[in-house]
């Protein structure tokens, strides 16, 4: 009996915890319908502020208002300096918050370090609490407590004030509560601020119950838990964890725009034709002198420069695959990356040990990569706008938390280790870097040839349409 007692007080401390960490959330989506990736963050610099104040004062009431008056700021700039350009516009929502949890995540990482930080438990709740033959951590029944006078609080401000009659109001029509005298302007950042101190909150009162750690919520977006796939002589095949290529500005109209100008006739109106045999010309002559740059600027560099260059031809390919379903199909996603890393787990892990055939294991990585997007698919394309991005990134994170905790197989954060760098049947050897980044190249500038003619085939055009 008292084991399972013990155990329910935990859970239920537990759940307290992770609700006032998705309260904040909920409150800032639900009623601004802002997508806020980087409510995480708040949590994160919450917690690290209160340590190092409660470090410099002993004050666990000082430390905790001045880790909530710090992510407080943070949110009150973010929500009026930046997310206000983008009122519902959920996928640049997405992006730039999601660049802000990275940059939290780095800072902080760089200015408290990355191991375990204890803080000291406040006095007045470092006796347990005793009911018969229980004795109870008093800590977690502060904890409980916390959480439940929250919960409180936001129903009896949302449903029994006029504070919360006119945040209603703001949400159902703007427009409408601004004529009636109530600052919308002033109410949208006052929730975002709030929202983002109880996410703060959160993040204060967590730091005992994961046992003086103070960690990421979000391990997956850390900026140092970024993704890299190598294939290389000697070096390592890193997980590919989940993390979103930034979103490409790209012309989808110039394919369909010679369909949209024709007249009745057949004919395009004014000098169009004239226009029509120039800009495939002028892009022609640019691709060509684009690719003799590439083929020439590896004589003028390094072996690291060499070696950035040629990551960056393996991104480009990987940014070309996201453009591709979100600026031509319209599909965001950001769970993208773990087709990247499927594929290059998937070639690594045949080419240590299995059979190291490239032409075999390339082909199982594009089979491997296509059932997941197949399956990822299935389960995601049900979905629409803030719901889409938030599955493909849960299914992405799923991936990313196989790889990382299965360390026999994938290495874990330690990497796969060996992987050879591709032969391909050539009659001259891969290995040095110059050789490599002219593979990597010719394999570019093939996949952009045939993506330029997907994307202008009927096919193209019905999936710009669509």
């Amino acid at each position: 009996m008292t084991f399972w007692a013990i155990q329910t007080l935990n859970g239920v401390s537990f759940g307290m915890l992770l609700f006032l960490l998705a309260a904040g959330l909920s409150l800032i989506f639900g009623l601004m319908r802002i997508l806020n990736l980087a409510h995480g963050s708040y949590y994160l610099l919450g917690a690290y502020v209160a340590l190092s104040v409660i470090g410099a004062t002993g004050s666990f009431v000082t430390a905790a208002a001045a880790g909530i008056a710090a992510v407080v700021v943070l949110g009150i700039v973010m929500e009026r300096v930046f997310l206000r350009r983008l009122p519902r516009d959920e996928l640049p929502q997405a992006l730039l918050t999601f660049g802000f949890l990275l940059i939290v995540g780095d800072l902080s990482l760089a200015y408290w370090g990355g191991g375990p930080q204890t803080l000291p438990k406040p006095a007045f709740l470092e006796l347990p609490l005793r009911l018969g033959p229980l004795t109870f951590p008093s800590y977690r029944l502060f904890v409980i407590g916390v959480g439940a006078l929250v919960g409180l609080a936001l129903w009896f401000l949302q449903e029994r004030t006029r504070l919360g009659a006119m945040l209603r109001a703001a949400i159902d029509d703007a427009d409408i509560a601004r004529a009636t005298g109530i600052d919308v302007s002033t109410l949208s950042t006052g929730v975002f601020a709030f929202g983002a101190a109880l996410a703060a909150l959160g993040g204060i009162t967590a730091w005992r119950l994961s046992r003086g750690r103070l960690r990421d919520p979000a391990p997956g977006l850390r900026g140092r838990d970024r993704g890299r796939a190598r294939q290389s002589q000697g070096r390592v095949l890193r997980r590919a964890p989940d993390r979103p290529a930034r979103q490409l500005r790209q012309g989808a109209v110039p394919a369909a725009r010679d369909v949209h100008d024709l007249r009745a006739d057949g004919h395009h109106p004014g000098r169009a034709p004239l226009r029509a045999l120039r800009q495939p010309v002028k892009l022609t002559l640019g691709s060509v002198a684009a690719v003799l740059g590439l083929a020439l600027v590896p004589f003028a560099l390094s072996s690291y420069q060499l070696s950035l260059l040629t990551k960056m031809l393996i991104f480009a390919l990987f940014a070309m695959s996201l453009d591709l379903i979100l600026g031509y199909g319209g599909l965001p996603s950001l769970g993208h990356a773990a087709y990247f890393g499927v594929g290059a787990y998937t070639v690594g892990l045949l080419a240590v040990r299995v059979i190291d055939n490239f032409w075999i294991d390339f082909g199982a990585g594009l089979a491997a990569a296509a059932v997941t997007s197949a399956l990822f698919g299935l389960l995601a394309l049900r979905a629409r706008g803030a719901y889409l991005l938030m599955i493909t990134l849960a299914l992405a994170q799923v991936l990313w938390g196989i790889a990382f905790g299965w360390r026999w197989l994938t290495g874990g954060d330690d990497g796969l280790p060996g992987v050879p760098r591709p032969s391909a049947g050539l009659p001259w050897s891969l290995s040095g870097g110059l050789a490599y980044y002219y593979f990597v190249l010719v394999v570019f500038v093939a996949v952009t040839v045939a993506l330029w003619i997907v994307v202008r085939s009927p096919f193209g055009m019905a999936l710009v349409g669509n």
